[in-house]
């Protein structure tokens, strides 16, 4: 703003000096009197707009002194001013754009790695070169994985469209990120209907390992299906199941094409074969997750929040003689898990009640609404009610 308010004073101060100057001068002094401030503006940089008067006034005195040399002159340099001006400005709108499509990039990778990852990878990347790129790998001692399924959705999915299907568990992993943002951990990936999200990476919560937070996470997850569930008149059969265990990790990028940052490790077998066997509606823990849980309550190692959502939750510890059976049938040995003990904690059992998240609060009046809609429709008998509700539903 204080350049155009500069420049047309300026302006007007060499149009008032040229008319002066060509008074004083005469002959060829005269004719050079429009480049000496053509010539000053520029080192100013002045806008193009506000040499039109200093051109103009230069103009009628090079037609003054007869020389259409210099008339011609200060044309050529004012375009060419105009040209340079106008070339700056694309470039300017180019260099915003790619500063904006950079960020976007920045923010997209962000959401599938850890930012502390996508950093190194970038790099790595320009260290590396054209040449072959070294792997990236890390190793924990110590991290918490979360590892949840529903239970039901096969069956659920066998019976419904696919568009009715990808938007049903569209919204409700939506709700699921809602408080894993809250809980400030790391979402891995999502197979499925499965959930796997870990605690203790550096990125997150200071990279300390906080198990109490994962068993919170977990119940979050099933207070918020079930209010899903009802406000979408789905199946009551649809529940969900959670396995949660502590243990050396090493974490790693494995590729070149759509990359993710994946953990590796008995860790990660042993809480895919708790959740597995985890009765329904229920978290099952491996001693060792559990032991850190009731270690961080004993001694105030967690938030007063935090606290209140899970210091009164109680655990029954397995029977080792009954044995390990998934959803399946299956029986898994406790070998396969190290020989661990396992502690259930129930999710109707819960004395403390599970807050939804902010978001889904928010959208509450309009699932509501949505569903009465939904319910006017299916009474109607149209055939395609199921999609459209669903589709405005994510919408």
């Amino acid at each position: 703003a204080g350049s155009w308010i500069v420049a047309p004073a300026a302006a007007g101060a060499m149009v008032v000096g040229a008319f002066v100057a060509a008074e004083a001068c005469g002959g060829a002094a005269r004719a050079l009197l429009p480049w000496s401030f053509l010539l000053l503006g520029r080192w100013l940089r002045l806008p193009c707009a506000s040499l039109w008067p200093a051109c103009l006034v230069g103009a009628g005195i090079a037609m003054w002194c007869e020389s259409m040399a210099c008339f011609l002159a200060l044309v050529v340099h004012l375009s060419l001013q105009w040209v340079v001006e106008r070339t700056e400005r694309h470039c300017h709108l180019i260099r915003c754009c790619e500063q904006g499509v950079n960020r976007r990039m920045g923010a997209a990778a962000d959401t599938l790695m850890p930012p502390s990852v996508v950093r190194e990878l970038r790099t790595i990347a320009a260290e590396a070169g054209e040449g072959p790129r070294p792997s990236l790998s890390h190793e924990y001692p110590l991290l918490t994985v979360l590892q949840t399924d529903l239970v039901g959705f096969t069956a659920f999915a066998r019976c419904k469209p696919p568009d009715e299907v990808v938007c049903v568990i569209n919204g409700l992993f939506s709700l699921f990120d809602g408080h894993v943002e809250r809980r400030d951990v790391y979402k891995m990936e999502t197979i499925g209907d499965a959930y796997v999200c870990v605690s203790g990476l550096p990125d997150y919560m200071s990279g300390d390992v906080c198990t109490s937070s994962m068993l919170a996470l977990a119940l979050d997850f099933m207070s918020d299906l079930g209010h899903y569930a009802r406000l979408c008149g789905l199946s009551e059969h649809l529940s969900l199941r959670a396995g949660i265990h502590s243990g050396p990790c090493v974490g790693g990028v494995v590729g070149t094409a759509m990359q993710r940052y994946h953990l590796f490790g008995r860790t990660m077998h042993i809480v895919e074969l708790l959740e597995a066997t985890a009765p329904t509606n229920a978290v099952q823990l491996s001693e060792t997750a559990w032991g850190l849980h009731r270690d961080a309550v004993d001694r105030g190692l967690i938030s007063t929040q935090l606290l209140e959502d899970v210091a009164d939750l109680r655990a029954e510890e397995r029977d080792r003689a009954v044995g390990l059976v998934t959803s399946k049938g299956e029986a898994v040995s406790w070998d396969r898990i190290d020989d661990l003990s396992t502690f259930v904690v129930r999710f109707e059992e819960c004395s403390v009640p599970v807050r939804p998240p902010v978001r889904f609060l928010q959208q509450r009046s309009f699932l509501e609404e949505a569903v009465d809609c939904h319910a006017v429709v299916v009474r109607e008998g149209s055939p395609d009610s199921s999609p459209r509700f669903f589709k405005t539903l994510s919408g």
